[in-house]
């Protein structure tokens, strides 16, 4: 089962490895270094519905260019965000930003982290989702967005249902 994997981070070193990593254990990636590139971050409103989704894994640098990666994530999964596995990078996270990710079932990297570590993350993820059989993807944060907003909308209540560490 190939897995998907969509990677926010503007240190291009960093987004790199990431990539090279997943590309590796066979996950088909998609990596940004700024909101302006993709639809995902500049939509409010997250544009998949059960069962589709965007992306298996999510793994976002707290700070990027215009955008609080963890603010972010919590308004997308206010919104309904369906990818089940999250994680967010920081090499300086303040108490209260690591203890708010925790809540929100977001996996935390301390940068910089360990290429071990995210294979851990990453084998226990695709173990799990290996039980759910062949994810359906919603590819609408992948289009021209400057047309508008072109997924279904709704939300998604499965994302409570797991943990995303």
């Amino acid at each position: 089962m190939a897995f998907r994997t969509i990677i926010f981070e503007d240190q291009s070193g960093v987004g790199a490895v990431l990539s090279r990593l997943l590309k590796h254990r066979g996950h088909e990636v998609y990596a940004f270094t700024h909101k302006s590139q993709t639809a995902l971050l500049s939509y409010h409103e997250c544009g998949s519905t059960p069962p589709h989704r965007c992306a298996d894994f999510l793994i976002t640098d707290i700070s990027l260019p215009g955008v609080n990666g963890l603010v972010w994530i919590e308004k997308q999964l206010a919104q309904g965000c369906c990818i089940p596995r999250i994680a967010i990078m920081s090499a300086d996270f303040v108490p209260s930003a690591r203890k708010r990710a925790k809540e929100l079932g977001v996996h935390v990297f301390e940068m910089p982290f360990k290429l071990s570590e995210v294979h851990q993350w990453l084998s226990i993820g695709e173990r799990s989702l290996m039980g759910e059989g062949a994810a359906k993807y919603n590819d609408w944060w992948l289009s021209d967005f400057s047309r508008g907003h072109e997924g279904e909308g709704g939300r998604c209540t499965e994302h409570r249902l797991s943990p995303r560490l």
